[in-house]
């Protein structure tokens, strides 16, 4: 019996294959956690966005994406202006719904760490002169996010996808939605 089991088994194909790629992503209300007060939000589309996919069972996998942002934030009277450079490291735990034979997203929360440099700091008055100046900052940041995502397979190992993302500022990290493509290559 074993010997008719073991070459059925060593055939048998896994559902799901570790992919990797590039995530594109455009966020239309890009902004961060302010300190000394609120900061206005920008549009922005980051093109250097690195992302993986460890699956674990049927229906369930981990996403990790490395991210960096580079963008400025325009000051004002009440709004805080500043220059953000960022790497962050982010980790998903994603579980697919089928909910058809054809759409079977995949949705996920996770933890997201930031190493960044926030310098230029300052707010205006109302005729556009510096108002006050800001210490820089740099560090650690910590936030949460909620993404959503979808593939379909183009070949043999390449998948083609869209994926959806918020980030919650927990300690003055970046914060807002985004969405985007996947690019991601598969291997089998």
């Amino acid at each position: 019996m074993f010997c008719i089991l073991v070459p059925i088994l060593g055939h048998a194909e896994p559902t799901e294959y570790f992919k990797f790629g590039w995530a594109p992503f455009y966020s239309p209300n890009l902004t961060v956690d302010e300190p000394d007060g609120s900061a206005e939000s920008s549009e922005e589309f980051v093109a250097l966005s690195a992302v993986a996919m460890f699956p674990f069972g049927r229906d369930n996998r981990w996403m990790a994406n490395i991210t960096k942002y580079d963008f400025t934030l325009d000051a004002s009277r009440k709004d805080v202006g500043q220059d953000v450079k960022s790497i962050t490291v982010a980790g998903f735990y994603q579980r697919r719904l089928r909910l058809s034979r054809y759409f079977k997203p995949w949705v996920g929360l996770g933890p997201q760490i930031e190493f960044s440099d926030k310098t230029g700091r300052h707010t205006i008055d109302a005729d556009g002169f510096l108002a006050q100046k800001y210490s820089d900052q740099d560090g650690i940041s910590y936030a949460a996010g909620l993404v959503a995502s979808h593939e379909w397979q183009l070949s043999n190992h390449i998948d083609v996808g869209v994926n959806a993302e918020y980030l919650f500022s927990i300690s003055d990290a970046i914060e807002g939605g985004s969405f985007g493509a996947l690019l991601l290559y598969r291997l089998n």
